[in-house]
């Protein structure tokens, strides 16, 4: 089992300047610096926190690109080129991939709120037949108008170059469903939605979880050993300056 991508994964704004062009000198190399020095596991760029739709198509791709030059091959970068048809989201992938991209964040087509799992099945379908790099499906109800399910999930995770699924729906069950239906294999589940993370981290009985309990455990039991003396003296000497 080699998940490619996993950890801690942002979705990085976009900072534009007064004319709504990307501020690439004075703000986005920076970001994307220190994301990288922090030690976080990817980048996602020209996502729902990124405004891509906000941005017109020059400088949406500009942001890619800027992005895709910065990490190199120190880690990997997601791109959004989800749209409302999948003509215009294949045009995106193109693009993506003469930019060097590796990894393309795919939703539904927008408005199709009434969309039926043959649609679904059909646009990532003709997505993942015109792609060489790897697709992530992406499930964001609230910005699409469309939800799938987890079994929409597994039928399209079956297409060529589908490596991922990255889940805002913020329905539990159904992301706990594909946890466990592609745990050990090398399809990445990324969950985003806020109020999910930590009963996904409960729930997912992973070595890293347990890792992460015995840290906390551990520091919290020498807290309590040390009665909390050496955090009071620093706490105090940081008011005394």
């Amino acid at each position: 089992m080699n998940k490619k991508y996993k950890g801690v994964i942002p979705p990085i704004i976009t900072p534009v300047d007064a004319h709504e062009r990307v501020d690439e000198a004075g703000a986005l190399r920076a970001l994307i610096r220190h994301c990288i020095e922090v030690g976080l596991h990817g980048i996602f760029v020209a996502g729902t926190n990124g405004e891509a739709m906000a941005l017109c198509p020059r400088e949406r791709e500009r942001a890619i690109k800027i992005t895709l030059d910065e990490c190199g091959e120190k880690i990997p970068v997601l791109c959004g080129i989800m749209d409302s048809g999948t003509d215009v989201v294949i045009e995106n992938l193109k693009r993506l991939e003469q930019l060097g991209g590796k990894a393309a964040v795919v939703t539904p087509v927008f408005y199709a709120k009434h969309a039926a799992q043959g649609e679904f099945l059909r646009h990532y379908e003709a997505v993942s037949r015109s792609a060489s790099c790897d697709i992530l499906i992406y499930n964001i109800p609230a910005y699409t108008g469309a939800c799938m399910k987890a079994e929409d999930v597994f039928e399209i995770s079956k297409m060529e170059h589908i490596s991922g699924y990255k889940d805002s729906s913020g329905n539990l069950q159904e992301f706990i469903s594909c946890t466990e239906h592609f745990r050990n294999t090398d399809f990445s589940v990324l969950q985003v939605f806020p109020a999910l993370r930590l009963p996904v981290c409960c729930s997912a009985r992973t070595a890293w979880f347990r890792r992460l309990h015995r840290r906390f455990r551990k520091s919290t039991l020498a807290y309590t050993k040390q009665g909390g003396a050496a955090t009071q003296r620093r706490q105090a000497a940081g008011t005394a300056g």
